[in-house]
């Protein structure tokens, strides 16, 4: 498995970022393989595109304003760990909040295989 470059982990980490804030579901969904696994917090883990699509529409129709900031703490082989701080408006309370955890990536190529975030 070629290794990872910095620049690269840089690269998509502030694409994935900036598809976040836009709200971009489309855009998200291509930087993952077609079978990524996702682990996120304590809701079930989802295997597919399809399913992760799901779950991002439905967490987007009840986060507005979402702006999270993303550090990259490690890059390894194909593994990027990154620390995320972000902040959002309840679309159902209109109360501002505010989270941060950590994330990790890990690649197939230039695809996501498999995303966990711990919050």
């Amino acid at each position: 498995m070629p290794e990872i470059k910095p620049i690269d982990a840089r690269a998509l980490m502030a694409a994935a970022e900036l598809a976040f804030r836009s709200r971009d579901v489309e855009t998200i969904i291509e930087l993952f393989d077609e079978d990524v696994e996702v682990c996120f917090a304590d809701f079930e883990p989802m295997s597919g595109k399809a399913n992760y699509r799901a779950f991002l529409e439905a967490r987007f129709r009840r986060q507005l304003n979402y702006h999270p900031t993303t550090t990259i703490e490690f890059v390894g082989e194909d593994v990027i760990g990154a620390s995320w701080e972000a902040t959002w408006t309840d679309a159902v309370s209109g109360q501002a909040m505010a989270g941060r955890g950590c994330e990790f990536v890990r690649l197939r190529g230039r695809k996501i295989v498999k995303y966990t975030v711990a919050f």
